[in-house]
Order: structure tokens, then C-alpha cells, then sequence
């Protein structure tokens, strides 16, 4: 993933859900400036912070949730999500790329780095292991990934312009573009935590996002508003 954000001196960058900031403190070995990176979780944040004094990494480690931070509008270049989008419900995702749109400067880009199930070899046994059904993390995870990511996050106001695999095939990590509106608009439904996605032309397909049975993750189902 580092290649493909290909990182440059003078680069301002930010890395939202980092964990406990492998990302971060691998980039702040070539960028000057101060990288900024933020988890929603302290004891992530605490080791990230631990790791960062034994480096001596320039990097700023913060409590913050992505979906609403505390950074101010068109403060980044670059932001970088790794290994976390399967772990988080479609709502908060959504409201995060909002967020990502708002940090990024014109033109900024967004890089993102997520399971990629392969059709067969190493990647699809791989991908079997590490996100069976055994795992907490499975639906979302599946979820993901059978929607697929690129489509959902270009939804949102961005445009795909490069991928590579990594991890034996099983993660994928994507370059995309900050672009001018998304095309869509999603706002809150009348129903608890559903979200409506309505389209921002024409079309006049309203799609709903809705719990599934399991309540662990959601569901869509077309409707045609006319």
C-alpha cells in the first residue's frame, strides 16, 4: 500500500482508524511533515503513541471517531483507511466517506486498503481463513465486499484510479480521486438506523438500506419513487 500512496516529503497526510499506526509510522519515515493519524479507540491510540516515542516517528496520534473529526476542511492531501471499512457497518461508513470528502483538498486522494476475495487460488483459500464464518467479523466483511467497495465509494464523490493486490491476493488496496459531487445522496430514513440512498439525476430509484435479519448488517432494496 505504500507504493501506491507514493508518498512525497512535503505531502500532507492523514490516516483515519489507524489502529495502532503501522501505516503512519512506516510514512513518516519519508514525509517531513507531521502525520496526523486518529482511532476511535484509546488503548489502539495509546500503543500507537508507545510505538511512535521508540521510533522517534513525527507523527500526531489522536482519540477521534472518522465519521466526525475534529481536522479542519481541506486540511489533507492524502487519507488513508487500512483494514478497517470491513469491520464497520454501511451507515458509518457512508457518513465517513462524507467526512474524508470534507478533510481532503481539491483534487486530494483517498487510498483504502480492504479484503479482495479472489475467485480461486491462494487468495480465495486465504480469504476463507481469515474471514470464515467463524469470525465476528464475517458479515461485514462479506457484506463489503460482495456490494463491492468501489462501487460504494465512488457513490460517495470519488473515482477509482489505480488498485494493486497485497497480502497473497487477499487485501486489495485502491487509489481514488476526490471528485466534484457524489452521486448520490444519502440522508437518514424514517426507520431507525436505515439509511435511503436517493439518486442525484434522473432516475428516480430511491434504494434502501435496511437491517437484515441477523441485525448486524444491512440490506438493500429497490424502489422506484415514481
Amino acid at each position: 500500500m505504500i507504493g501506491l500512496i507514493d508518498p512525497s516529503p512535503d505531502d500532507t497526510i492523514l490516516e483515519l482508524c489507524c489502529g495502532t499506526g503501522s501505516v503512519s509510522l512506516r510514512l513518516a519515515k519519508i514525509v517531513r511533515k507531521r502525520i496526523r493519524a486518529s482511532d476511535l479507540s484509546s488503548d489502539q491510540i495509546r500503543i500507537a503513541r508507545s510505538k511512535a516515542g521508540i521510533l522517534r516517528r513525527n507523527v500526531e496520534f489522536s482519540v477521534q471517531d472518522a465519521s466526525d473529526t475534529e481536522y479542519d476542511d481541506a486540511c489533507s492531501d492524502k487519507i488513508v483507511i487500512s483494514g478497517a471499512l470491513h469491520e464497520i457497518r454501511v451507515d458509518r461508513r457512508i457518513a465517513i466517506y462524507r467526512e474524508v470528502r470534507r478533510l481532503l483538498k481539491k483534487d486530494g486522494h483517498f487510498f483504502v486498503s480492504e479484503p479482495d476475495m479472489s475467485e480461486r487460488g491462494w487468495g480465495k483459500e486465504s480469504f476463507e481463513f481469515m474471514f470464515g464464518r467463524w469470525n465476528p467479523e464475517y458479515v461485514t466483511a462479506y457484506e463489503l465486499i460482495h456490494d463491492g467497495i468501489q462501487r460504494e465509494v465512488e457513490e460517495a464523490g470519488f473515482r477509482q484510479e489505480s488498485s494493486c493486490a497485497s497480502n497473497f491476493g487477499v487485501f486489495r488496496s485502491r487509489r481514488f480521486v476526490r471528485t466534484g459531487w457524489p452521486r448520490f445522496v444519502y440522508t437518514p430514513a424514517q426507520t431507525g438506523h436505515s439509511f435511503r440512498r436517493k439518486a442525484d439525476g434522473d432516475s428516480g430509484v430511491i434504494r434502501t438500506l435496511i437491517p437484515a435479519e441477523s441485525g448486524q448488517f444491512f440490506r438493500s432494496s429497490g424502489i422506484n419513487s415514481a
